[in-house]
Formats: C-alpha cells, sequence, structure tokens
C-alpha cells in the first residue's frame, strides 16, 4: 500500500542513480516510501506521472534521512479529495530530508495550495527550483519550461 515502486524503511539503506519513476500509485509515496530511520540516496532521477491517494505523490518521508540530489520531480498528483490536507509531492513528516539541486514544479494535489515539499528544513534545503518556493540558500521559483 505504500511505495508505488519501492518502500525502503527499518534502518534500511539504498542508493538510487539515474532512474525513471513514471505510473506508479500508492496511498503513500506514489514512487517511493521511506520510514523509519532510512537513508535513501536519490541521485539524478526523473519522477513523473506518480499517484498518491493519500499523501507524497512522488516521495513519501516519515522519521528518516533521505539525501535528493539532482532530480527532477513533475507532473506528480495527490489524489486525496480532502481541500484540508496538505498533501504535497514530496511529502516530509518528522525526518530531515537534503535537498539539493533538484527541480520540484508542476505537481498537484486537490489542497488549496499546490505544495510541492511539506516542511521543508531550510539548512538542508539548498540550490532547488520550487514552485512557489521554499526556504533555503539559493534556492529559486522559475517556470523550468520543459520540453519534449
Amino acid at each position: 500500500q505504500s511505495g508505488g515502486a519501492i518502500s525502503i524503511y527499518n534502518f534500511s539503506k539504498l542508493e538510487i542513480k539515474n532512474c525513471i519513476f513514471s505510473n506508479n500509485l500508492a496511498y503513500f509515496g506514489g514512487a517511493i516510501y521511506c520510514s523509519q530511520f532510512s537513508n535513501i540516496s536519490l541521485i539524478n532521477n526523473l519522477f513523473y506521472h506518480n499517484y498518491a491517494w493519500e499523501k507524497g505523490s512522488a516521495i513519501f518521508i516519515s522519521n528518516s534521512y533521505p539525501v535528493l540530489n539532482n532530480n527532477t520531480i513533475t507532473l506528480n498528483e495527490d489524489l486525496n479529495e480532502d481541500l484540508n490536507d496538505d498533501a504535497a509531492a514530496v511529502y516530509n513528516f518528522i525526518s530531515k530530508p537534503k535537498l539539493y539541486n533538484n527541480i520540484i514544479y508542476n505537481n498537484y494535489s486537490n489542497y488549496f495550495e499546490h505544495i510541492q515539499i511539506r516542511e521543508p528544513k531550510a539548512y538542508y534545503t539548498k540550490f532547488n527550483n520550487v514552485e512557489n518556493g521554499v526556504s533555503g540558500e539559493g534556492n529559486i521559483n522559475i517556470e523550468p519550461n520543459f520540453t519534449n
């Protein structure tokens, strides 16, 4: 039910590089679910057209310390119909994800504002392009103008 492509938990470690995650579906973490003090490194991956019934259309993180570096996360969607539920493409709950040099744009939910990253930690969030902006050193909010 969690992690449409990958589910990692219980102090596990995993590094994923140069992959495409597309057309995955789960309740939590449309593509990836990371919980219970796991350490996952996601480097130079593409996440698009992933779906979550609840939270984390691309990635769901709970009680973990992942690293996301140089990923593109776009066109993912939370299918939760609750307008008051702060679903996000990268859903962070009681975690310290390190996000560096990612593009996180054009992800959707029914929440009144399309949250791209829930609870980012400014100290660990640097040099990203995030729709609606996010605090942290060198972060920007500029339409990436993707083309086919």
